[in-house]
């Protein structure tokens, strides 16, 4: 007889019956390491972050330093805001900028530009 396998993380299986797991869809992220993974918008990715089709983790793909995300669901890093003028956004995965940049600094993301 046939043992199930739950699917390995990234992927999911949301039909009784079938054999094969499909990919976790952009804007979600489908960790099987606990319960397996059946509907993946009960998984959105979340702020200050982006999830690409096949995202294992809910902290695998961090809105990179420089940008920030207040929004959930992003499918990739072009989706992730760029720091406004006046303000720092220090590390990666950030929901909001760090802070006020001080007086006579500039932002080393836009003086690469």
């Amino acid at each position: 007889t046939d043992t199930p396998a739950k699917c390995s993380s990234g992927t999911y299986q949301g039909n009784a019956g079938r054999s094969a797991c499909a990919s976790c869809p952009a804007g979600y992220y489908c960790d099987n390491s606990g319960t397996a993974v059946a509907t993946p918008s009960d998984f959105p990715c979340p702020v200050g972050y982006y999830c690409p089709t096949g995202t294992q983790l809910a902290n695998q793909y961090p809105c990179p330093i420089g940008t920030y995300s207040n929004a959930s669901v992003l499918q990739n890093s072009s989706q992730c805001q760029p720091c406004a003028a006046g303000t720092y956004c220090a590390t990666s995965g950030l929901s909001s900028p760090s802070g006020l940049r001080n007086p006579g600094y500039n932002s080393v993301r836009s003086a690469q530009r």
